[in-house]
């Protein structure tokens, strides 16, 4: 978790873009998780494996216009 707030954090002050930390910050919850998880998809780590990879599939659907902005470039910075 501290590494994905440190992730928000990084890509907030290069970007100015809350929508795009928080994109990323989900993101990297997940990859540090299943790097750091032997075995992340065993029954024994599945079901946080799967709150994870899922809350992440929220986040991006949550931020779909926020996507659409983001490749257009027209997403709003804050600053």
């Amino acid at each position: 978790a501290a590494l994905a707030v440190a992730g928000w954090l990084v890509v907030l002050f290069a970007s100015r873009m809350v929508s795009l930390a928080s994109l990323a910050a989900a993101t990297i919850l997940v990859v540090a998780y299943l790097i750091a998880t032997p075995a992340a998809f065993s029954p024994e780590h599945l079901p946080v494996t799967l709150y994870l990879v899922i809350g992440s599939a929220f986040v991006a659907v949550k931020h779909r216009a926020n996507v659409k902005r983001l490749l257009a470039g027209t997403e709003s910075r804050i600053g």
